[in-house]
């Protein structure tokens, strides 16, 4: 029976066949010995794979066990041995944790090298309760009380190679009835009992309890984690929807949103994006805290323009000119490759007519001046912000084109001469600050004449007595970026 149940999960759950070898991450406990067995006797190559950890004593003699399991059944062998509790000491983390993560990295490095279809690893029902209760006494949302699923991927360890649970929808007591009826004796564990591990504290003590309330809870939880996997289909439309409409751009280490977008968000879709996010850069982060996911929704809500805050696993929030980055802590936020730039405390001069390259793809322009008599529609209807006319007779020649100084103000067309700081007019059209040092700005000897995209200064406007007019303009071979008051 138990196997005619696993042969429908691999087919219709996990979506794996017969011609294409499989590994089986075996320890020789109950649930992966018969993992082992009901896929051999399905007909499936397989790979068997073991890990000694190193935690207990008996781990060579069980190396040993194993792979004479795989012998019997001429089963190809993949066996090593990592010191897990020194990995453990050196990066800070418990036994159960690092022992997972080395475990699950051994795994998919032999189904990668040996061209596997699958990593499978013998999870039953019962771990599906302990797992949410473990979810739920740490405070997780929809997404934990789901608990595991027959197949995820991707997953933190592979982008096409899926990891895979048959036994998810089976009990422990009718593996032990497999294993019985198969005469096929597992290794037992001894640390299975030790109750100073999380899991096992659940298994042993929680559930025998909680079982005191409802003689049913196994199969109640069991139930919600199905019930809620099909919820949560259905919320992940919505949210695929509201990412399409809030992500600004994604690139490595860091993805941003538009924070109006997400603002109009209601909170249960906020934090569902901040998780998203938060696992999109950080796929092998585990458990995500409740706590950690509202102080993320908190910080959108009411930090100002260029605060940080240190988030989780290594991640920092950043508000920028109405962008929400998440990104890794020892990381730059990108600068738009669209964005004008030049090095900082570079000075070139501007011939006219002329022009001069500022970076790989940005070069500042200036025509020959041309007679005009007063001003014309080509001046008042000038729509592109990297283009400007000036009085050519206003200019206090040479024209020098550099970047941003300490100090630097100018008076923006229309103020009437009173000036304004370079740095505050930048802020003002939220220009984030990165940006900012590298914005190249035309200059005469007088000072700033230009802020490309933004700016242009008073005294040097076309006027009813103007004469004679010249073109300025910042231009580049990529698509230009809107004006700098819609960052």
């Amino acid at each position: 029976m138990m196997l005619d149940l696993l042969s429908t999960i691999l087919h219709d759950k996990c979506g794996i066949e017969t011609y294409s070898p499989v590994v089986i991450g075996v320890s020789g406990g109950p649930d992966s010995l018969a993992l082992l067995d009901s896929f051999y006797q399905l007909g499936y190559p397989l790979i068997v794979a073991h890990l000694n950890h190193r935690i207990r004593p008996e781990g060579e003699r069980e190396a040993l066990q194993v792979e004479k399991l795989a012998a019997e059944r001429t089963l190809a062998y993949v066996g090593e041995e990592f010191n897990v509790p020194v990995y453990a000491s050196e990066h800070g983390l418990s036994i159960e944790e690092a022992a997972r993560v080395i475990r699950y990295g051994f795994l998919f490095k032999v189904a990668s090298e040996r061209g596997a279809q699958a990593v499978g690893v013998g999870h039953t029902a019962d771990d599906q309760v302990e797992t949410v209760l473990m979810h739920l006494l740490r405070g997780t949302g929809l997404a934990g009380l789901r608990g595991m699923e027959y197949a995820t991927l991707p997953n933190p360890w592979s982008q096409t190679i899926p990891l895979i649970r048959p036994l998810l929808g089976i009990w422990r007591s009718e593996v032990l009835a497999y294993l019985n009826e198969n005469n096929l004796q597992p290794i037992e564990d001894i640390s299975n009992q030790d109750v100073a591990y999380f899991r096992n504290r659940v298994r042993h003590e929680l559930i025998p309890l909680l079982e005191t309330y409802n003689p049913g809870i196994r199969r109640a939880l069991w139930r919600t984690s199905e019930i809620v996997k099909g919820d949560l289909a259905v919320i992940e439309q919505v949210i695929d929807q509201a990412w399409d409409r809030c992500l600004h751009e994604m690139e490595a280490g860091s993805l941003s949103f538009r924070l109006s977008d997400f603002q109009a968000q209601i909170p249960g879709v906020q934090r569902h994006l901040l998780r998203r996010a938060i696992r999109s850069l950080r796929p092998d982060s585990g458990d995500i805290d409740f706590a950690v996911i509202e102080r993320g929704v908190r910080f959108a809500a009411e930090a100002q323009a260029g605060s940080q805050m240190e988030l989780v696993h290594g991640l920092k929030l950043t508000l920028e000119a109405g962008i929400l980055w998440l990104a890794d802590c020892s990381t730059e936020l990108p600068v738009k490759a669209n964005w004008p730039r030049m090095e900082a405390e570079r000075v070139v001069n501007l011939a006219l007519p002329g022009k001069v390259g500022l970076s790989a793809h940005w070069e500042m322009r200036s025509s020959k001046a041309v007679p005009i008599h007063g001003v014309d529609d080509r001046f008042l209807k000038n729509a592109d912000p990297y283009k400007i006319w000036v009085d050519a007779d206003q200019l206090a020649l040479p024209l020098v084109v550099r970047s941003r100084q300490r100090g630097d103000r100018m008076s923006p067309l229309g103020m009437e001469g009173r000036t304004v700081k370079i740095s505050d007019l930048m802020i003002n059209r939220k220009v984030p600050k990165r940006a900012r040092d590298h914005w190249p700005l035309l200059c005469d000897q007088h000072g700033v004449i230009w802020i490309p995209g933004m700016h242009m200064s008073h005294r040097v406007r076309i006027r009813p007595a103007t004469q004679r007019a010249i073109q300025l303009s910042l231009q580049t071979n990529l698509t230009p970026p809107d004006a700098p008051a819609s960052y």
